[in-house]
């Protein structure tokens, strides 16, 4: 596979990956990403309403923002990124 590129670029549509709800409220969300194809896995901690990554409030049909956290290193990732993934965002939604 052809080198990825590292470039912060949305994803809009996006619905492969799969969410899980843990005990503790957190949401863990994971599949291939969108761009680079790669696996990720991204957890968000929810303790309260809105929570870390939250575009809405909590219950049925929270939209999250997703990262890709693939691990993979990315040409042109900039140096004081905390990210591990190529860029790509997208939101995740129960239906």
């Amino acid at each position: 596979m052809a080198d990825i590129v590292w470039a912060e670029i949305g994803m809009p549509g996006w619905s492969g990956t799969i969410r899980s709800e843990e005990a503790d409220g957190s949401v863990y969300v994971e599949g291939a990403c969108p761009r680079c194809k790669h696996g990720t896995a991204f957890r968000i901690d929810r303790g309260l309403p809105g929570g870390l990554g939250a575009k809405g409030g909590r219950g049925d049909g929270d939209v999250f923002t997703v990262i890709c956290a693939c691990g993979y290193g990315h040409s042109d990732r900039p140096a004081d990124s905390s990210e591990s993934g190529c860029g790509a965002y997208w939101y995740d939604q129960e239906v």
